[in-house]
């Protein structure tokens, strides 16, 4: 105890600051796990998954049922999200803007590397994309970009990371629905040179275009993912005489980093995040 002014106060205890910040972590942990599964799972699973003793993993579980963040099925004796995590996390996503979030990500990798760094949108109902966040370079000659616009997802590195991962049949839709040249007047690639465009930026997680949505442009672009898919991309664009081609497949690397941490911000599954 401490004496001030005839009065007692109590010291903090640290050993119990600790504990509750050791049980909050776990707890998290625990939680991330359960949404991350589609359904309901075991408690051993969650054991496994967070690597914590069954005896935490029950005393937590309990803890998180009596404040509904946790439901427990009697018939299955499995767990699942409860109704109060669903009801925090709408009132979540209604209150944060895609393009804030978007924006921190930009502004880093800008930083990094000296160029435009940009968020483009997907656009599912129109099959296009839009951009939504920019971080602008300190350089003399910018790009005037349009933004919050439709754009194609043919053209571009921007467009193609996010057309990689849609459907076949979204593709030829997209493509039929395309009637404009690129930028440089390159005319519509067919459908099986997209089609290997696109194996190809699925196999290195990345885009890289030459002058097709902007005249004179570089694009290098990464997929980013929410919980349901795709939800569209990073790109880095610049004048090409300002990234050299042996840098490319460094900035590439930094700009799939970049879509990673976005899509974990979006709750995309661990299993379709690059990087």
């Amino acid at each position: 105890m401490i004496q001030t002014r005839g009065k007692k106060t109590s010291q903090p205890n640290l050993a119990e600051a600790a504990e509750g910040t050791g049980t909050v972590h776990r707890a998290v942990r625990l939680i991330a796990a359960l949404a991350a599964t589609r359904g309901e799972v075991g408690v051993g699973d969650l054991a496994g998954r967070v690597g914590l003793p069954l005896p935490t993993i029950h005393r937590l579980l309990h803890l998180l049922r009596k404040e509904g963040v946790v439901s427990w099925s009697e018939e299955t004796h499995r767990y699942a999200i409860g109704p109060e995590l669903y009801r925090i996390a709408a009132q979540v996503r209604d209150s944060v803007d895609i393009g804030d979030l978007a924006q921190r990500e930009l502004e880093i990798l800008c930083d990094q590397v000296h160029q435009t760094a940009l968020f483009g949108l997907y656009q599912p109902g129109t099959l296009s994309m839009s951009f939504a966040a920019k971080a602008e370079a300190d350089h003399p000659l910018q790009y005037r970009i349009q933004m919050h616009v439709p754009l194609s997802l043919v053209w571009g590195a921007s467009g193609k990371a996010i057309l990689a991962y849609l459907s076949e049949d979204q593709m030829d839709r997209a493509l039929a629905s395309e009637t404009a040249n690129s930028a440089s007047g390159a005319k519509l690639p067919e459908r099986e040179r997209l089609l290997q465009d696109l194996a190809r930026v699925r196999k290195t997680g990345f885009a890289v275009s030459e002058g097709e949505k902007l005249y004179g442009a570089r694009g290098i672009a990464a997929p980013v993912f929410n919980s349901s898919g795709i939800a569209g991309s990073i790109c880095l664009t610049s004048p090409q005489d300002r990234i050299a081609i042996d840098r490319i497949a460094e900035l590439a690397k930094m700009v799939v980093q970049a879509a990673a941490r976005l899509s974990r911000s979006f709750g995309a599954r661990m299993d379709n995040v690059l990087g």
